[in-house]
């Protein structure tokens, strides 16, 4: 189960899941998003987002302001489309076994910029794929 301090909780179809949003360093003020979503009543198979970048602006500035656009802020709408995907890519969260990964990439947010709401075909298949990793 993941721990509840610094976990956020989302409600999608009469069922929570618990989700944390964490960073893991590539290079100098890069770093690799790791989502990780569970299901609070079952317990059971987590979801795993990865691929997604982010950049610390206070260690490398971008080169032009553009660049902002490519590195995404999650909010939400994001987390809820991500458990959305996964469902219908077959994610059972309800049963025991191994995690379920999705990779994602940050070409979808280029789309929109990182401050935007997110309208809501963005999310339901059609601009957003994430996809499940071979083997």
């Amino acid at each position: 189960m993941i721990s509840k301090p610094n976990a956020r909780v989302i409600e999608i179809e009469d069922t929570r899941f618990r989700y944390k949003v964490s960073a893991k360093p590539i290079s100098d003020g890069v770093y690799e998003l790791n989502i990780t979503v569970q299901s609070e009543d079952h317990n059971a198979r987590k979801l795993l987002v990865t691929g997604i970048r982010q950049h610390d602006y206070s260690v490398k500035p971008p080169q032009c302001p553009d660049d902002q656009i490519y590195f995404p802020t999650i909010i939400r709408d994001d987390i809820d489309g991500f458990i959305r995907e996964a469902i219908a890519l077959g994610w059972e969260y309800k049963t025991c076994g191994s995690d379920f990964r999705l990779e994602s990439t940050n070409e979808p947010f280029r789309l929109i910029p990182y401050w935007g709401k997110r309208p809501p075909e963005w999310f339901r298949g059609r601009n957003f794929s994430a996809t499940q990793p071979e083997g």
